[in-house]
């Protein structure tokens, strides 16, 4: 009978924390809003005028790029972004917080406004984690949940139970420890 073989390797230096991640909700298009028309115009590198996005977001530090032309004017709760004609996505970027790619539910349109709120959402601190088995198609479970049958997953940092499950072996169970220097299991064997 095998004998199960627990290693671990200091986690990469190039791992990093995902403490918070970057959503967009409530995309509206404001027809009745009349900034990008008349009240605050911006006019793009071709002298027509440009979409406004308006971003409402308790945030601050936030980048915004986008597929074409773009201004940016960061105001107390909310941020103007004046983009051109034909932009369909925005990638934001704020310190701390994984970075948002934005796929506009419509294409921007010349001095049309749009708002949309921007909001940063608190997940568990996890780390992408390794476990490395033989068999390769053992199923990977983590604390009474399936995970599969893959060898890459994001987990939580802390204190797990992982099992490892295949036909025709006893189950292997062990309590590990998740954080930035433990994050690579590997010679894991069931019996």
């Amino acid at each position: 009978m095998h004998r199960t073989i627990l290693t671990v390797i200091i986690l990469l230096a190039f791992s990093t924390l995902l403490a918070q991640s970057l959503e967009i909700t409530d995309f509206q298009r404001l027809d009745s809003d009349m900034t990008a028309r008349i009240t605050a115009p911006k006019m793009d590198n071709y002298g027509k005028p440009m979409a406004l996005l308006k971003i409402s977001t308790a945030l601050t530090g936030v980048s915004v790029t986008g597929s074409g032309y773009i201004d940016v004017e960061t105001r107390i709760g909310e941020i103007r972004v004046y983009v051109s004609e034909g932009t369909f996505r925005i990638r934001l970027a704020v310190e701390g917080y994984e970075r948002l790619t934005y796929n506009l539910p419509e294409t921007a349109q010349s001095a049309v406004v749009y708002s949309m709120t921007l909001r940063g959402e608190k997940v568990a601190d996890q780390i992408p984690v390794s476990f490395i088995t033989k068999p390769e198609d053992a199923e990977k479970w983590l604390d009474g949940e399936l995970l599969g049958t893959g060898d890459s997953y994001s987990v939580a940092i802390g204190e797990h139970t992982i099992e490892i499950r295949m036909h025709g072996y006893e189950p292997y169970r062990a309590t590990i420890q998740v954080d930035e220097k433990n994050a690579l299991f590997k010679d894991i064997i069931p019996c």
